[in-house]
């Protein structure tokens, strides 16, 4: 890797592998158990424009155009 660039333990094969078993990423916002939490937080998203920063898998993402944000743009470090 270049110097200056980030490391990503997500783009390790091994790591990944075992990541991507997770409930969370199998089941998506359902099998995270922290996610009724963080969704009492969020505002009512018609009509936003909305940065899901480490978006992973995209859940957060998807689900946030389902609740009618104008956009999203969705970022994440890993490949």
């Amino acid at each position: 890797m270049e110097s200056g660039m980030a490391q990503n333990i997500y783009d390790s094969s091994d790591f990944f592998a075992g990541y991507s078993q997770l409930p969370r990423q199998v089941h998506g916002l359902g099998g995270a158990p922290e996610w009724p939490e963080i969704k009492a937080m969020l505002p009512d998203l018609v009509g936003m424009h909305v940065v899901d920063l480490g978006c992973g898998f995209g859940w957060a993402s998807r689900w946030m155009r389902e609740q009618g944000a104008a956009s999203v743009r969705s970022l994440d470090l890993s490949q």
